[in-house]
């Protein structure tokens, strides 16, 4: 029998990572954008952030994390978006799925965009802000044909912040920051990270880590049928 039988499967991952390396694209980078509602309100990013920046630094203990980006945190919500090596992102939503639920500090978790091969970072650095913003109780939900425009718009939105961003020197980023909506108001409100968090057409993180690592696993009909049909032969019968 055809050792290639047993051989063990890739992943989509992996799938597309050889593609772009026969491409000769060596280090590839990727976009990720994630929404969370919060078990309970918080007033300010310390609690949260040091739970994920825990993360990223136990994703890869022997690295330094070459992650840029930006983490809005709002009083019930939050918006995580990710820029690193393709590989990098995926140690660290693994350790993610590894954190027990009571210190995820979220009961929520959505991926609402994942770009792969990005021409290039938006963000120069790793932003982590806190952003007072009104709250309700009553959450609107997004209908289902809408919902990808809607995760693009946030995704976009973030893109055209981070390239402002680089624009500005330390102490103009740092205002920019204490005054989100002041200097990009086109930042989502927390009516919309909630309703994108709890949308159900989103990819959950564990939904996310099953497509894109885990072993392909496609079943052909030849082979759910027994016994094994016969090959066909072509050409000239003697």
């Amino acid at each position: 029998m055809d050792d290639s039988f047993d051989a063990p499967r890739q992943s989509l991952l992996d799938v597309v990572q050889e593609k772009l390396q026969k491409q000769g694209k060596t280090i590839v980078y990727c976009r990720i954008v994630l929404v969370a509602a919060l078990d309970s309100k918080v007033s300010s990013k310390d609690a949260v952030q040091e739970v994920y920046e825990d993360i990223f630094a136990k994703s890869r203990p022997e690295e330094t994390p070459d992650h840029t980006g930006m983490f809005l945190i709002f009083p019930n919500c939050f918006v995580l978006v990710i820029e690193t090596q393709t590989k990098n992102i995926l140690s660290f939503l693994r350790e993610l799925s590894k954190v027990h639920v009571t210190s995820r500090r979220y009961s929520n978790m959505r991926i609402i965009s994942s770009t792969e091969d990005i021409p290039s970072r938006v963000f120069a650095k790793w932003f982590c802000t806190f952003c007072s913003a009104p709250t309700s109780d009553k959450i609107e939900p997004i209908p289902a044909e809408e919902l990808v425009n809607k995760a693009s718009e946030v995704n976009l939105n973030f893109v055209k912040f981070g390239k402002q961003l680089c624009l500005m020197n330390q102490p103009e980023q740092e205002s920019a920051l204490r005054d989100l909506r002041s200097a990009y108001f086109e930042i989502p409100s927390t009516q919309q990270v909630m309703a994108l968090a709890t949308s159900t057409e989103a990819p959950s993180l564990e939904e996310f880590l099953e497509i894109y690592d885990s072993p392909i696993d496609v079943d052909l009909d030849s082979e759910n049928v027994w016994p094994m049909q016969v090959p066909i032969t072509f050409g000239d019968a003697h």
